[in-house]
């Protein structure tokens, strides 16, 4: 019946706070699949009192996080910033003018 405190011994780039109280882990900062790490390990510890002789024992635990990829969050990134075309008197309706390439940076460069 011990009061028990959490906190984090390992938080790369201080990304996450933890309660004290509860030991719930939260962002101190938004993040970003494309732009972040994709796996976090804390080291997560437990502290309380040990015996009669009030004193306190830190027992530690590894936290594994995954960032899981989110939602399309950037707007298309296109080739070029103008495009050009020239259509002939007379063509065709279907007939093809110019392809416009642009990419999806949720996807990475390749993701056409």
């Amino acid at each position: 019946n011990e009061p028990i405190s959490y906190s984090l011994l390992i938080n790369p780039s201080s990304l996450f706070s933890i309660s004290g109280e509860t030991g719930e882990i939260s962002l101190t900062c938004s993040m970003d699949y494309e732009g972040d790490q994709h796996r976090y390990l804390l080291l997560k510890g437990l502290t309380g009192i040990a015996n009669a002789c009030d004193r306190s024992i830190t027992t530690a635990y590894n936290v594994s996080l995954h960032i899981s990829p989110d939602v399309n969050d950037n707007v298309l990134f296109f080739t070029l910033s103008i495009y050009e075309a020239s259509v002939t008197d007379g063509a065709e309706s279907g007939t093809l003018v110019f392809q416009v390439s642009a990419y999806n940076l949720d996807l990475g460069m390749n993701g056409k």
